[in-house]
């Protein structure tokens, strides 16, 4: 079987083999060697094997070797390939699902306060900092303190970048400028979210329509190795709620 990924043919190994370093990397937070795959993942051949078709990946632009380190760590390519063609999403916890919903619905008669509820429970179930901008640019955010639990934000540089954009409400907004309408859930990755030092990060976002009419977007910020199997069909959850909510009004 042949993948295709950004014009470039990808045999069904390497597929198989991009797909366990995100999932280790997203674990970890450290580069990938190819010991430690073939310890963990039944990818059936040597290290040795796998030694050559990561440099292959790295070549092609799917990996990245870090000098620091004889492993590799995944780049947007390779975390676009996985969100739309190999991940397997997980489900949400049926407690967590009634408990989300019930915060949520408590403050729906007023929206002000459904939004500064839904950017805090989004920012804890995703331990991401979350974010909501309104139709007519409004900005809610909540979270930041789940920044520094990502090794990425060691790096000053990123996250003043990250912790400045939250009081810049205009280019906080402009991030769905890039973003589609159509989509249920979208991705950005790396220097598709469009602002100068967010290459290393990734979004998840989603529009829903708000009570009384008007719509707003919902997104999670993190490092470009966000937990997307997870988060997604998080924020599924939260716009299907949303989304509920303005139907019954």
């Amino acid at each position: 079987m042949c993948y295709i990924g950004d014009s470039m043919d990808l045999t069904e190994r390497k597929v198989r083999l991009i797909k366990a370093i995100i999932q280790e990397y997203t674990s970890n937070a450290s580069a990938v060697g190819s010991q430690t795959l073939a310890q963990n993942y039944e990818l059936s051949v040597s290290p040795a094997t796998l030694r050559n078709e990561m440099s292959d990946l790295v070549e092609m632009g799917y990996l990245v070797k870090e000098h620091v380190s004889a492993g590799r760590v995944p780049g947007p390519m390779a975390f676009r390939l996985y969100v739309h063609e190999l991940m397997d999403e997980q489900e949400i916890p049926v407690v967590s699902e009634v408990t989300i919903k019930q915060r949520l619905w408590e403050e729906r008669h007023e929206v002000d306060r459904l939004l500064r509820q839904l950017v805090r429970v989004l920012a804890e179930e995703s331990k991401n900092l979350s974010f909501v901008v309104t139709h007519d640019g409004t900005v809610y955010h909540a979270g930041a303190v789940h920044v520094l639990r990502h090794p990425e934000f060691y790096n000053i540089d990123l996250t003043r970048t990250v912790l400045h954009l939250l009081d810049q409400t205009e280019v906080l907004a402009s991030i769905f400028d890039n973003a589609s309408s159509q989509q249920e859930i979208g991705v950005l990755l790396g220097e598709e979210i469009g602002i100068s030092g967010l290459d290393q990060c990734g979004l998840i976002y989603a529009q829903f329509t708000l009570p009384h009419g008007g719509y707003a977007r919902m997104g999670v910020l993190g490092p470009l190795r966000l937990n997307y199997a997870r988060i997604m069909p998080l924020v599924r959850y939260f716009k299907q709620i949303l989304d509920e909510m303005s139907r019954v009004w």
